[in-house]
């Protein structure tokens, strides 16, 4: 069983070959090297129609992979009642009438068996999040260190289930914890002491919500912008993208053109994708072009217009 928990004796994991070098550029570069990293997958601008049984299978194989079961699931609805949910109920729900289930909840939470306090749930073995309303999106990460090779069919299959108009597979230290960034909280959990988010990576986080969930006033209107309009949510060592991404403007070329001239990863054909691998040494100089061309929303912030709640 994977342990949720860190050493008692307050040491660290070591990563390796210097796992920090791919999450560097969303924290603080005076980051301590030697942080424990989860494997993370975020799938973003998820179809609104996707299957129930079919994600409820997803997640039981990738809990069971790992030596786990979710056997809690965390509801989140705009009622005061919040139903309580199992995998099981889940099933006879999607069974009964699917798309009635999947509109009785705007968040779903699986965490394997022992989640106690909320401080605890920063550190998960294994977590899976599922959000159906603006960004609608669905994450899963494993306090595991996976290679990219296996972390690549991992990618794949979830965006199978999801039909997301963006995925990405990525590391990410536990001390800022996996899940803190998927719902975009920059506040260390109580406690933790190595490392800190610097002002600017700060920002980024508000960034993408402003641009994604709250909304950005221009002229009295409010705007939102998410990857299905062709934008990103950062630079990450594995993009699942489409031709909306690639074709956008970067300079005088495409964005595909520009990883190839300036030797920011290979991008491979995957089906009606393209998944670009960035190496970790050009993930900041990839951040760097998607920042100055407009195509990060987590770089997104426009002069002039206001943001507001």
């Amino acid at each position: 069983m994977l342990s949720a928990n860190p050493p008692e004796d307050g040491t660290e994991r070591h990563l390796k070959g210097s796992r920090a070098t791919h999450f560097m550029h969303l924290i603080n570069e005076s980051v301590p090297a030697h942080l424990a990293a989860a494997t993370c997958i975020y799938f973003d601008g998820i179809a609104a129609d996707y299957c129930i049984p079919e994600m409820l299978d997803l997640i039981e194989g990738w809990f069971a992979t790992y030596e786990s079961k979710p056997r809690v699931v965390l509801v989140g609805t705009d009622e005061k009642r919040v139903p309580r949910y199992t995998v099981k109920s889940l099933r006879i729900g999607a069974a009964t009438d699917e798309a009635a289930l999947r509109r009785s909840f705007n968040t779903l939470q699986f965490f394997p068996k022992g989640r106690t306090t909320i401080d605890d749930t920063w550190r998960p073995s294994v977590y899976f999040a599922v959000k159906t309303r603006r960004p609608a999106s669905a994450f899963f990460c494993v306090n595991v260190d996976l290679e990219a090779t296996d972390l690549v069919p991992i990618l794949l299959r979830g965006d199978e289930v999801f039909r997301s108009c963006a995925a990405y597979g990525f590391w990410f230290p536990e001390r800022f914890s996996p899940l803190g960034y998927f719902w975009g909280i920059s506040v260390e959990p109580a406690g933790r002491q190595n490392g800190a988010w610097d002002t600017q990576k700060g920002r980024r986080l508000s960034h993408w919500r402003d641009n994604t969930d709250i909304g950005i006033v221009s002229d009295s209107e409010r705007r939102f912008f998410g990857s299905c309009d062709g934008y990103v949510r950062d630079a990450y060592p594995l993009m699942l993208v489409d031709q909306r991404h690639m074709r956008r403007n970067a300079g005088c070329n495409t964005l595909a053109e520009q990883v190839k001239k300036h030797r920011l990863g290979e991008i491979e054909a995957v089906g009606g994708k393209r998944l670009w691998r960035v190496p970790p040494d050009k993930l900041a100089a990839a951040q760097k072009l998607l920042d100055d061309n407009d195509i990060t929303l987590s770089g997104r912030r426009l002069e002039g217009v206001r943001y507001q709640n």
